[in-house]
C-alpha cells in the first residue's frame, strides 16, 4: 500500500510478485497487482499475469477485472 501512494508502481509491483512466490501462485492474483504493472509500464507481464487469473476461473465482468482487461489491451 506503500508503494502505491508514494506512485512507485514498480515497487508495489514487486511486493505483490513476491506474495505471489510465497503463497505459491495457490490464489487467483490481485487485481492490484496487474494494475501496478501497467502503471509501471509492464504491459506484457500484466497481460500474463491477468491470463493466470483468467485460466483459475473467469474474472467477473463489471469487476476491477473488467476495467483492468481493457487498459492493459491497449
Amino acid at each position: 500500500a506503500d508503494a502505491f501512494g508514494d506512485r512507485d508502481y514498480a515497487r508495489a509491483a514487486e511486493h505483490y510478485a513476491e506474495a505471489d512466490r510465497l503463497d505459491g501462485q495457490a490464489k487467483e492474483p490481485a487485481p492490484e497487482w496487474v494494475l501496478a504493472l501497467a502503471l509501471a509500464g509492464r504491459n506484457d507481464e500484466a497481460r500474463r499475469v491477468f491470463a493466470r487469473a483468467a485460466s483459475k476461473g473467469d474474472p467477473v465482468e463489471g469487476s476491477d477485472w473488467a476495467w483492468l482487461k481493457e487498459r492493459i489491451s491497449r
